[in-house]
């Protein structure tokens, strides 16, 4: 009880820090964005000054139509092929240490501040890359001297007629507003590469463990290919990639890709019910991005050219996908896989309004609904993964008990093959345990597992009689003193038996295990029971349930001794054995639920029954054998034959029991059973391998057929019966039959 207290104790330590550590966390992270975008309070120190000046006023805008003044950014009257030039005066607070910054916009760019030329950004220096350029940042040195000179600025439009702003500050100050404004998406970039990466090396790692972790490959791999797109297209990317010539490939391949790697894993997670649809998507992309690189290369169409055919590929893509999840929903494939799809709708939007966004929103800044997408793809797959995951340890469970159960039947069966008056007994005995135990299962708390466990005892609590002699277990008449010492020895046994079988799970609890019920179920609660004598709740609870039980089955069964009993005369005899053979409380809930009709027999005229609550060919052949006890030629024959009906019946084999009877004749013992020999013979010789003839008793001899349809069943034994009766001239055949 100590024990049990301690444990509770720290189960609700154990939940006070684990729910206090869950709720500091989420203050922590509120805390930091706060801080992020939050002002210093007074007091605090400052950050410093990260000024950036601008020069966007008054600027004198030449084009082919004309010169006129604006403001920048603006877009100029101007097709592509143009060149816009556009001059204004520096600023007298020009200082040595500062930088100019423009954007060029795909465009050819040339600066001039009092007519020299300080900077150049044109496709003259991309390693003859071709004629679009990649949009770059083209920062220029100044110093005291430029101060109130002209700058003149000349753009090549080969996109579009874009003029973006001109900024100047101290030293690299000027890159202060581009990286705040796309820091976080940056971030967001390397942040899903690494997350790709863990995917993957996760996967790896638990590869021998996880099923179905395909997905986390594919998923990986789709996340890097998108973090690298996001970080080649970034507008920072100069500031650790200086080559816009390779990033300029870079971010085309890794766009065609995207189709690719989402293919591979869409197909994955609907477990390749559209493979032909994924491999055509897969196929078209590949190709499309080798023969675009083929055209760039060669000078034909520059990746510019071409990026709109990827782009409708990877819309038709999106499309595509939408509607196999939607087919899923209506075919109810969905819930293989109903957390992912979640993940994969949020990226079919997300994809959808960045091609929108793109194309539609002036400004926007690329890559923010592709990321949210992605990370919900991601999350639901990790879910996904993580329950398929315990899903496939649930089913495991399920059939190592399912195993274990059926491990025991056969054990416990192999007690039926010695035992001609218990056939069925453990299993009934199991089936009754278990209804009793979901009775008693509010009060006294057990758990599904517990109540599987109890029926793995009810099917073991005999298995000690297999080392009971046959002619004790099978005696017609009442058992001596040594004879029932030896009878009682089952329950040692039993337990001793089982003690090294770990497979079964014999853990302890409160309610008792394996052992225990093998054990105690011939204890009584009045302490005169066997083999230990212990009294009332010295027994463990699962014994004390079991001990009614087993009595039940007795009472409702055939038995040599004497015929079943009534439900009468049944629920009296538990009641009146309250408190002395049984629990006194479970023994009246017992004798309630008999009476609610929530246990009945699961036998029939006190004969075991399958499924369908017809008696067993087995149990009717078990019931002729006693009847038969005294003329029956060899019982543990019939016995065994009993047994393997029985194995065949559970398996949902087909079985049929005939009997030929010969009529005797007036001659010699010896002539007889040369004949009965003879009639045995010819019926074998008509039989496969499976089949079984022997003889029965002097006059009849006992016919199994196992697997056979009527029809076979029919002729093979109008064959037999006729050879028969060229041997005894006169043959009388006898179905085993059920009562109707």
């Amino acid at each position: 009880m100590e024990q049990g207290k301690t444990h509770k104790t720290e189960l609700v330590i154990n939940s006070f820090i684990y729910s206090s550590s869950g709720i500091f966390l989420i203050l922590s992270i509120i805390l930091i964005l706060l801080s992020m975008i939050g002002n210093p309070i007074a007091g605090e120190a400052p950050i410093g000054s990260f000024a950036v000046e601008s020069l966007n006023n008054d600027w004198s805008i030449e084009t082919a139509n004309g010169t006129y003044v604006d403001t920048l950014p603006c877009e100029a009257p101007a097709v592509n092929g143009e060149t816009v030039i556009i001059r204004n005066t520096l600023p007298g607070t020009i200082r040595n240490g500062m930088n100019l910054m423009f954007h060029a916009a795909m465009q050819d760019v040339e600066i001039y501040i009092g007519g020299e030329k300080r900077s150049s950004y044109t496709s003259d220096g991309f390693l003859d890359m071709g004629y679009y350029l990649n949009s770059g940042y083209m920062v220029v040195p100044l110093s005291d001297e430029d101060a109130n000179r002209e700058i003149e600025i000349s753009v090549l439009v080969k996109n579009k007629p874009e003029i973006s702003e001109v900024t100047f500050a101290y030293g690299n100050n000027v890159w202060f507003p581009l990286i705040k404004n796309n820091m976080v998406l940056l971030f967001s970039a390397v942040f899903l590469v690494i997350l790709g990466v863990s995917a993957i090396l996760g996967r790896f790692m638990m590869r021998r463990h996880m099923i179905g972790g395909k997905t986390l490959n594919y998923i990986g791999f789709l996340m890097i290919d998108i973090g690298l797109w996001l970080i080649s297209e970034s507008k920072m990317r100069q500031v650790f990639m200086p080559s816009p010539s390779f990033t300029l490939c870079a971010s085309i391949w890794t766009v065609d890709l995207i189709s690719v790697m989402a293919a591979l894993y869409f197909d994955e997670v609907q477990k390749k019910r559209y493979h032909k649809l994924y491999f055509t998507i897969e196929v078209l992309m590949m190709l499309n991005l080798l023969v675009c690189t083929v055209l760039h290369f060669s000078g034909i169409y520059e990746y510019h050219e071409t990026i709109r055919i990827s782009h409708v590929q990877m819309i038709l893509s999106l499309v595509l996908v939408g509607a196999t999840v939607i087919k899923d929903i209506f075919q109810k494939q969905i819930v293989a896989y109903k957390v992912t799809a979640i993940g994969i709708f949020a990226f079919v939007l997300t994809g959808g309004a960045e091609f929108w966004c793109y194309y539609f929103l002036p400004g926007y800044v690329f890559g923010v609904f592709i990321f949210l997408g992605l990370v919900a793809v991601l999350l639901t797959t990790v879910i996904q993964t993580v329950q398929d995951e315990i899903d496939r340890i649930h089913k495991r469970e399920r059939d190592r008990e399912e195993t274990n159960l059926k491990t025991m039947e056969t054990i416990a069966s192999s007690v039926y093959a010695k035992d001609e008056y218990t056939g069925g007994h453990s299993a009934r005995v199991a089936n009754y345990l278990t209804l009793l135990a979901r009775e008693m299962q509010e009060e006294y708390s057990f758990s599904e597992k517990d109540i599987q466990r109890f029926r793995y005892i009810g099917l073991m609590h005999d298995i000690g009689k297999i080392a009971v002699p046959d002619v004790i277990l099978n005696k017609n008449d009442k058992l001596n003193d040594d004879e029932f010492t030896l009878m009682r020895r089952h329950t040692i046994v039993g337990d001793q038996m089982i003690g090294s079988f770990k497979a079964i799970g014999d853990s302890r609890n409160n309610f008792g295990s394996l052992k225990d019920g093998i054990r105690h179920h011939h204890e009584r609660y009045d302490g005169k029971g066997y083999p230990d004598g212990l009294k009332g709740s010295e027994i463990s609870v699962v014994s004390r349930m079991l001990s009614l039980a087993d009595a039940y089955d007795a009472m409702t069964s055939n038995r040599v001794y004497r015929p079943r009993i009534s439900e009468e005369e049944v629920i009296a005899d538990i009641r009146r054995c309250a408190g002395s053979q049984f629990d006194p409380d479970m023994a009246e809930i017992f004798a309630t639920m008999i009476e609610q009709k929530k246990i009945q027999p699961v036998t029939k005229d006190g004969l075991d029954t399958n499924e369908k609550g017809e008696v067993r060919y087995s149990s009717l052949l078990e019931a002729r054998l006693r009847s038969d006890s005294k003329s029956v030629l060899n019982p543990s024959f019939i016995r065994m034959v009993c047994y393997l009906i029985k194995i065949s019946e559970e398996s949902g084999g087909k079985v049929e029991v005939f009997f030929l009877s010969t009529p005797g004749t007036n001659v010699t013992v010896k002539d007889i059973d040369d004949k009965k020999d003879a009639v045995c013979g010819t019926a074998r010789s008509k039989l496969d391998g499976l089949d079984i003839c022997v003889r029965y008793t002097q006059e009849s001899v006992l016919l199994v057929l196992f697997g056979k349809d009527d029809s076979e069943v029919k002729e093979l034994v109008s064959e037999i019966t006729r050879d028969v009766e060229k041997i005894t001239h006169e043959t009388v055949v006898s179905k085993l039959a059920r009562k109707p």
